[in-house]
C-alpha cells in the first residue's frame, strides 16, 4: 500500500496553525519518520517551496517526491485542504493519504489497507460541522442534490485525517465534484472573511466525501470509533506507544503548548539526529 503526504505551502506560511513554527517542522518530521518505520513507500506531493523546506532543508527521507501543487496557486490560500484534494486526484493506484499531524506506532490494520474507501472516523452531526454548512447555505452557496442534509438538519462527515482506498474511480469523481463546488461558488467564497473561508474546507473535503459515498452506496471503513467532537481521544501522548498507537494533533489542539512539547520530546527520544537537524536549521535561518 502506498502512503502519501501532501504539502501545499501557500496556506501555511508562518506557524502552520501550531503554537510555534518549530512545532510545524517537528510534526512533519515525526510524521514522515513514523510512517517510514512501517511502510516501504511513503510519497510526498508538494510545491516548490514545500520541496525546499521538507527535502532541501529538513532532508526528510521520502521515497519519492512529486512537485506539482503550484498548479493550484490561483486558489485562495484559505482553502487549505485543496492541496489534499488535488493530491487525491492524481492517484491511479490504491493509497492512504496521511495528514502531517498524524503519528503512528503500528501499521494500519488489514481492513483499512484492503477497503474500497477509508477515513479516520465518522462525525455524526457534530455541532461545528452543522453550523458551518448551514452558515454557508445562508450565504447562498450552491450545492449538488446529493449534498442535501439528512432529515434537513443532520450534517454527517467523514474525518479525513487518513483517507484513501482501492476505489480510484470514486476519487476521480469526488475530486472533480469538489473543484466544481469551489469554482461554482468562488464569487461567494471570495467575499467571505478569513475565518468564514476556513469553514468551507470542512464542507468540500469531509462533507462531500461522506455524502458522495453514501449517494453511491460505497461503504467507508473507519479506522477509529467513539471519537468525540473535542477530539481528546486523538492526543493521548502520555499513552504512547503502549496503549495508544495513533495520534492526531487535530485543529485547535495545535495551540496546546503541553501537547506540542510532548510531541517534541517524542521526536527527540525516537529520532535525536532529526531533532538536532531542526535546531540547527532554526539557528541558521
Amino acid at each position: 500500500m502506498k502512503i502519501i503526504q501532501s504539502f501545499w505551502s501557500k496556506p501555511f506560511q508562518g506557524s502552520g496553525g501550531w503554537y510555534d513554527p518549530v512545532f510545524h517542522y517537528i510534526s512533519w518530521t515525526l510524521s514522515c519518520l513514523k510512517l517510514l518505520e512501517f511502510y516501504d513507500k511513503v510519497e510526498l506531493v508538494t510545491d516548490r517551496a514545500g520541496y525546499d523546506l521538507l527535502i532541501n532543508k529538513l532532508r526528510l527521507p521520502y521515497t519519492s517526491v512529486q512537485v506539482c501543487l503550484n498548479d493550484i496557486d490561483h486558489y485562495d490560500e484559505g482553502l487549505w485542504a485543496l492541496g489534499k484534494i488535488y493530491t487525491y486526484s492524481l492517484q491511479n493506484e490504491p493509497f492512504i493519504h496521511v495528514d502531517n499531524d498524524i503519528f503512528i506506532w503500528n501499521k494500519f490494520p488489514n481492513r483499512i489497507e484492503s477497503s474500497q474507501l477509508i477515513a479516520q472516523h465518522f462525525e455524526y452531526n457534530y455541532s461545528y460541522n452543522r453550523k458551518s454548512f448551514f452558515d454557508l447555505i445562508e450565504r447562498g452557496i450552491k450545492y449538488d442534490s446529493f449534498m442535501k442534509p439528512e432529515n434537513d438538519s443532520v450534517v454527517n462527515e467523514s474525518n479525513l485525517g487518513i483517507v484513501g482506498g482501492c476505489n480510484i474511480e470514486f476519487f476521480k469523481d469526488y475530486t472533480e465534484k469538489v473543484f466544481r463546488f469551489i469554482d461554482v461558488n468562488y464569487d461567494i467564497i471570495s467575499q467571505l472573511t478569513k475565518k468564514e473561508v476556513s469553514i468551507v474546507n470542512n464542507v468540500f473535503e469531509q462533507y462531500i466525501y461522506y455524502s458522495l459515498a453514501k449517494n453511491k452506496s460505497c461503504p467507508v471503513e473507519y479506522l477509529l470509533d467513539g471519537i468525540s467532537d473535542s477530539f481528546k481521544e486523538l492526543v493521548r501522548f502520555s499513552s504512547v506507544p503502549h496503549s495508544c498507537k495513533f495520534i492526531h494533533v487535530i485543529g485547535y489542539h495545535k495551540q496546546n503548548s503541553m501537547l506540542c512539547y510532548m510531541m517534541g520530546q517524542r521526536l527527540y527520544y525516537e529520532y535525536p539526529e532529526y531533532y538536532d537537524r531542526i535546531v540547527k536549521f532554526l539557528n541558521n535561518r
